[in-house]
């Protein structure tokens, strides 16, 4: 912070040096790294762009342009190695996720090792395949709480409520506890299935997923590849500032 000039500025406290959970934590790469993401998601939500200067790299993807809303989203899925582009320079950011691939990004996020699993929990999902594992995986761990039968259906495209309710399990299986940081109520509440009401005030409440401009949660609207980057993006930022 440069005192007596007229450039908009803010103090920001990281933390403490005499604090030995704080030093530790400004001793962590994983934990500077989300720092500088917020700062990032912050400015640029300040500027409603990312002001870079001339001579700036070309983006990381020709489909992701730096002043997109979604923009530090996919750089922190792409960098941690949650998901990555489709090829060809791109990311398709408003492309349908599937069951199959929110599964597998879950499950990198878990850090988990699921190569052991040898063995599928569906008929129609093949061990061997890319997402074989970590299905298996999810299933093990119970996050997939609201597939019943004998399919999982993994190029079904995952809807807001699904994914709602995959990350609430999720949370539960690892132990979370995530301060409430939201308090609204979406429009159409009343859409929202009953097997993921809970899901969906708890995801809410913690400013992981929102509504659109109009209050409504879209329930059984497929999310696109930005918005499950901005999810992950929100997930990591809130969980770096309760650490």
């Amino acid at each position: 912070m440069i005192r007596e000039h007229n450039v908009p500025g803010v103090l920001i406290e990281n933390g403490f040096h005499t604090n030995d959970d704080d030093r530790a934590n400004l001793m962590s790469d994983s934990f500077l790294d989300s720092l500088a993401y917020a700062y990032l998601n912050s400015i640029s939500a300040y500027f409603d762009e990312l002001p870079f200067a001339a001579g700036t790299p070309m983006p990381l993807y020709n489909d992701v342009k730096y002043s997109a809303w979604y923009y530090p989203a996919v750089i922190y899925v792409s960098e941690t190695g949650l998901f990555m582009g489709i090829g060809n320079n791109k990311f398709s950011p408003d492309s349908a996720m599937t069951r199959a691939m929110l599964t597998t990004v879950l499950a990198r996020w878990s850090g988990d090792d699921f190569s052991d699993y040898n063995e599928s929990p569906y008929a129609d999902v093949d061990i061997g395949e890319w997402y074989g594992q970590t299905v298996a995986w999810a299933v093990d761990n119970g996050i997939l709480g609201y597939i019943s039968g004998d399919l999982f259906e993994p190029e079904q495209y995952i809807s807001r409520e699904e994914i709602a309710l995959m990350l609430y399990n999720y949370f539960i299986w690892n132990g979370y506890t995530l301060p409430v940081i939201m308090d609204i109520v979406f429009e159409d509440e009343d859409d929202i299935s009953p097997w993921a009401r809970i899901a969906v005030d708890a995801i809410r409440d913690y400013g992981i997923m929102r509504g659109d401009n109009n209050g409504m949660f879209n329930p059984r609207d497929n999310a696109t590849r930005a918005e499950v980057s901005q999810i992950f993006f929100n997930m990591m930022t809130i969980l770096a500032n309760t650490e």
